[in-house]
C-alpha cells in the first residue's frame, strides 16, 4: 500500500510539474516573450576578429534587412503607374510596412528635399559632384594650355539654364550660375537610390539593361523582418499585391526582392515542416505503440511522458537563451521519435516485470546510464562555441531528461495490467536466433576481423575523398523563383546584395574620409571600373578636399573677370550685382561643411549606417559594394591602399563553418574517447569499446559514403554523427542490461531505432540542408548502428 501511495504521489508532482511547464510557456506565448528566430545566419557563432571588423561585420550584415524591392513592367507608362499605384495602396494598408514609396514625394519629402537642396546650395563652392570636381581639376592644372573642354563642361550647362524661359532673370542663376548645387544633389540622389529615376510625373521608375521600363515600390517593413509574426502578415499582403497589379494589368511582369521574403518562405518552410515531423512522428507511435501493446495505457503515458520532455526542453532554452530559434522548434519536432524511446523499454519490460515498480527498477540503472551517455554527446554541442548547436543540445538534453523524468516519476504510478504479449516477441526471438547475433555467437574473430576491417576501410575512403561544403548555401537553399527575382532586380538597378565591403580607418575623420575618397575614386574610374560602390564620400568631401575645390574655383571660374564674371556680365546683369555674387563668393572662403553636420542633417541620413565612428582609438567607416566588375582589379585596388581591408560576408561565413567543421571533428573523436571511459568504469573496457564500436563503425561507413557519392558534407552532418554516438550507445546499454529473456528489450530497441529513423527520415526531406543533412545522415546511421549493435552486443554477451 505505502509502494502504491509512493508512486501515485510522484505521479501527481510530475504532473503538478508539467502544468507548471504549460503555464509558463502560455504565459509567455501571450505576452509575446516566446520568441522565435528565422535569421539563419544567428546559428553561427561570431567570429574572432577586432572591434572594428566586427562592427563593421554586423553593420554589413543588417544593411537593407527591412527593405522590399517591387518592379512591375507593362506594355506603356500608363499601365505601369496604375499597376503600381494599387500594389503600394496594398501594402500601406498593411501593419508589415512602415513605409511604401512609389513616387518621388514618398521617397524623399519635399521639405527634406528642400533641406538638402538649401545644405548643398549653402556650400556650393566647396561641395562639388564628381563629375564637376573632375573638370574642375583639369581646368585648374592646365590653365596655361588651351582647356575649352574643361570650361565648357560648366558654361554650356550654364547656358542650357539660361535658355529655360524666365530662369536667367531670376537670383537663382545669379547665385549660382554655373549650376553646381543641383548637380551635386542630383548626383547624391543617383547614389542614394542607384538605378532608379523619377518620370515628369513623380513616379519611380527603372529602365533595364535592354531598355525595358519598370514602375519601382520602395517599402520598409515594421520592426524586425525576421520576426515570424511579421512574416506571416507581409507574405499575405505581398500576395496581395501581386493579385492586385495583374487585376489591372494581367500582362505585367512582377518582380519583388527583398530579405524579409526569403524570411518568410524560411519560416512557412518550417512551419510546414514542423507539423509534418511532428504530427508524422506522433502518427508512427501511436500506430507502433498500438501494434505493440495493444492498450491505450501505454499509449497514453507515453504521449503524456513525452509531451513533459518538450515543455521542459521549451522552457529551459527560452529561460537559457531568451530566444528560440526555428530550426530548433523544426528539429525538436524529430526529438519525439526519440524521447518515447525510455517509455518502449518500461513497458516493454512490463512483459518479463508485470509490477510497475519492479518493471522500472530493472530498467532504471539502463535508461539512467543511457541518459548520461546521450547527454555527454550533446554536451559535446553544448560546449561548442556554435549558437544554433549550442541551443540544439541544450533543447535535446533537457527534453530527455524531462522524458527520463516522467519514466521514472509519471509511469510506474499509471499501474494497471501488464500490456499483452503480441507477435514482436516472437518476432525478436527469431531475429535473436538466427539474425547477426547468431553470426557472432558462431564465429565471433571473424565478426571482431570484419568490423576492423570495415572500420580501417570506411576511415580510408573517407579520409581520400571525402570533400566538406562549407559555402553559405549549406545554410539556406532558397527557391529558384526567389533568386531569379533578386537576379534580375539587380540587372535592372545595377546594384546587388554581394555581401561585401570595405572597411576604411585612419587615426582622425579627416584622415579616413581621405583615405575613403581616394580609394573610391579609383575603383569607380570609368575606363578602369573595379566596382560601383555606395559610400559617405560620393555625398560628402573632407574639409581638406572642400577647401582644395574652393581654392581651384577662386583661380579659374571665379576669378576676377574670369568665365562666371563675363558669362554675368554677357548675359545682362547690372555691374553691382555681379559684384555682390563676387563677394558672395569671396566671402564663403573657408566656410566648409563640418561632417558632423552633415551627418546629422537629411542629406546624411542614408550614410549614417555606413560611419562606424571612434572604435579602438581609430576612426572607420564602410565603402558598399555595390556591384563588381573586375573582382582583381578590386582587390588589388583595397591590397594598395592605406588603412583598407575587404569584409566578405559570404567568405567569412565559409571560414567560420570550415573552422567549427574542423573543431567538430575533433570533438566528435573526444566524445567517443568519454563515452568509451565513462562506460568502462560500469561495464568494463572490453564491453565498452564494443558499445561504443557500432555507432562508430555506422559513422564512418556513413562518411563514406557521403565520400563516394559526393553528396554534401558539412559540420550539420558532423553534429549529427555526434548525436548518432548517443543513440547507439543506448542500444548497446540496454542490449548489455537485457537478462536471459532479451526478447523484450530487443523488441524496444527495435521499435525505438523503428521511431527515431522514422523521425530523422521525415527530417532528410526538409528543404533547409542543415536539417536535411541531419535526417539523412542520422537515418542512414540508425539503421546501420541497430544492425551492428546486434553483433556488438553479442559478442559482448560471449566475453561476460
Amino acid at each position: 500500500m505505502t509502494e502504491r501511495l509512493t508512486r501515485r504521489l510522484s505521479a501527481s508532482i510530475w504532473g503538478v510539474g508539467v502544468l507548471t511547464l504549460a503555464a509558463i510557456i502560455t504565459a509567455l506565448a501571450t505576452t509575446g516573450s516566446l520568441n522565435l528566430q528565422t535569421r539563419l545566419t544567428d546559428l553561427l557563432p561570431a567570429p574572432q576578429q577586432s572591434p572594428a571588423v566586427t562592427r563593421a561585420t554586423a553593420q554589413l550584415a543588417s544593411q537593407g534587412d527591412d527593405r522590399l524591392v517591387i518592379l512591375i513592367h507593362a506594355d506603356n507608362r500608363e499601365q505601369r503607374q496604375r499597376a503600381a499605384t494599387v500594389a503600394a495602396d496594398k501594402l500601406r494598408q498593411s501593419s508589415a510596412f512602415a513605409h511604401v514609396a512609389a513616387n518621388g514625394a514618398e521617397l524623399i519629402s519635399p521639405g527634406t528635399r528642400e533641406k538638402i537642396r538649401h545644405l548643398y546650395f549653402s556650400h556650393r563652392f566647396h561641395l562639388l559632384a564628381p563629375d564637376d570636381r573632375a573638370a574642375l581639376a583639369r581646368l585648374a592644372e592646365h590653365q596655361d594650355t588651351d582647356n575649352t573642354a574643361a570650361r565648357d563642361h560648366f558654361l554650356q550647362r550654364a547656358r542650357r539654364r539660361l535658355a529655360t524661359p524666365g530662369f536667367a532673370s531670376g537670383q537663382r542663376f545669379l547665385a549660382d550660375p554655373l549650376g553646381l548645387s543641383r548637380a551635386m544633389v542630383q548626383h547624391t540622389r543617383r547614389n542614394t537610390a542607384p538605378g532608379i529615376s523619377t518620370t515628369p510625373s513623380g513616379q519611380l521608375t527603372a529602365t533595364g539593361p535592354a531598355g525595358e521600363h519598370f514602375a519601382v515600390i520602395l517599402a520598409k517593413s515594421q520592426g524586425n523582418p525576421f520576426s515570424m509574426t511579421g512574416q506571416s502578415v507581409a507574405r499575405k499582403v505581398i500576395g496581395q499585391a501581386r493579385d492586385a497589379v495583374h487585376q489591372v494589368t494581367p500582362d505585367a511582369n512582377v518582380l519583388i526582392s527583398g530579405a524579409i521574403r526569403h524570411a518568410a518562405v524560411a519560416s512557412a518552410r518550417a512551419r510546414f515542416e514542423t507539423t509534418v515531423i511532428g504530427l508524422g512522428s506522433l502518427a508512427g507511435i501511436i500506430l507502433l505503440m498500438l501494434w505493440l501493446f495493444a492498450s491505450l495505457r501505454p499509449l497514453a503515458g507515453s504521449l503524456c511522458v513525452v509531451a513533459g520532455g518538450v515543455l521542459t526542453a521549451i522552457v529551459v532554452t527560452r529561460l537559457i537563451f531568451g530566444n528560440i530559434h526555428i530550426f530548433t522548434v523544426v528539429f525538436g519536432a524529430s526529438l519525439v521519435g526519440v524521447a518515447v524511446d525510455y517509455c518502449l523499454h518500461f513497458f516493454a519490460e512490463r512483459w518479463r516485470h508485470p509490477d510497475s515498480g519492479h518493471a522500472l527498477r530493472a530498467i532504471a540503472p539502463a535508461i539512467t546510464l543511457g541518459l548520461v551517455t546521450s547527454a555527454a554527446a550533446y554536451g559535446g554541442m553544448a560546449i561548442a562555441p556554435f549558437p544554433g548547436l549550442r541551443q540544439i543540445a541544450v533543447f535535446t538534453t533537457f527534453g530527455l531528461a524531462g522524458t527520463w523524468l516522467g519514466v521514472m516519476l509519471l509511469l510506474p504510478g499509471l499501474g494497471g495490467t501488464p500490456p499483452r504479449r503480441g507477435v514482436a516477441l516472437g518476432w525478436a526471438n527469431i531475429w535473436l536466433r538466427s539474425g547477426p547475433a547468431l553470426l557472432a555467437r558462431q564465429r565471433p574473430r571473424t565478426v571482431i576481423a570484419a568490423l576492423v576491417f570495415v572500420i580501417a576501410g570506411a576511415s580510408i575512403v573517407t579520409a581520400i575523398a571525402l570533400h566538406p561544403d562549407d559555402e553559405l548555401g549549406s545554410l539556406y537553399n532558397p527557391p529558384s523563383s526567389l533568386i531569379q527575382a533578386d537576379k534580375q532586380i539587380a540587372r535592372v538597378l545595377g546594384a546587388s546584395a554581394t555581401g561585401q565591403a570595405i572597411l576604411i580607418r585612419g587615426q582622425s575623420r579627416a584622415q579616413t574620409l581621405a583615405r575613403e575618397q581616394a580609394l573610391v575614386a579609383q575603383l569607380t574610374q570609368s575606363q578602369y571600373l573595379a566596382a560601383r560602390v555606395r559610400a559617405i564620400t560620393t555625398a560628402y568631401l573632407s574639409p581638406d578636399i572642400q577647401k582644395k575645390t574652393y581654392s581651384r574655383l577662386a583661380a579659374t571660374l571665379y576669378a576676377s573677370a574670369g568665365p562666371v564674371i563675363k558669362l554675368l556680365q554677357h548675359t545682362g546683369y547690372p555691374s553691382h550685382l555681379v559684384k555682390r555674387q563676387q563677394r558672395t563668393f569671396n566671402a564663403q572662403r573657408g566656410d566648409v561643411l563640418e561632417f558632423k553636420t552633415w551627418l546629422a542633417s537629411p542629406a546624411g541620413r542614408p550614410y549614417r549606417s555606413l560611419w562606424l565612428g571612434h572604435v579602438s582609438g581609430r576612426y572607420a567607416d564602410l565603402v558598399q559594394i555595390q556591384s563588381v566588375a573586375d573582382q582583381t582589379r578590386l582587390e588589388t585596388a583595397i591590397n594598395d591602399a592605406d588603412g583598407a581591408m575587404l569584409i566578405d560576408r559570404p567568405a567569412q561565413i565559409s571560414n567560420l563553418l570550415q573552422h567549427y567543421r574542423r573543431s567538430a571533428t575533433w570533438l566528435l573523436g573526444a566524445a567517443y574517447g568519454m563515452a568509451w571511459a565513462l562506460l568502462s568504469v560500469f561495464l568494463g573496457v572490453r564491453r565498452a569499446a564494443l558499445i561504443v564500436a557500432a555507432p562508430l563503425t555506422a559513422s564512418l561507413l556513413v562518411s563514406a559514403l557521403f565520400a563516394i557519392t559526393g553528396w554534401a558534407f558539412t559540420i550539420f552532418n558532423v553534429m549529427a554523427l555526434l548525436l548518432l554516438l548517443g543513440l547507439g550507445a543506448d542500444y548497446g546499454i540496454f542490449l548489455r542490461f537485457a537478462g536471459r529473456d532479451s526478447a523484450p528489450t530487443m523488441t524496444a530497441v527495435a521499435a525505438s531505432s523503428t521511431t527515431t529513423v522514422a523521425a530523422f527520415g521525415l527530417l532528410a526531406a526538409s528543404a533547409t540542408p542543415p536539417l536535411h543533412q541531419f535526417g539523412v545522415t542520422l537515418g542512414l546511421g540508425v539503421v546501420l548502428t541497430f544492425l551492428i549493435t546486434n553483433l556488438t552486443s553479442a559478442l559482448g554477451r560471449q566475453s561476460g
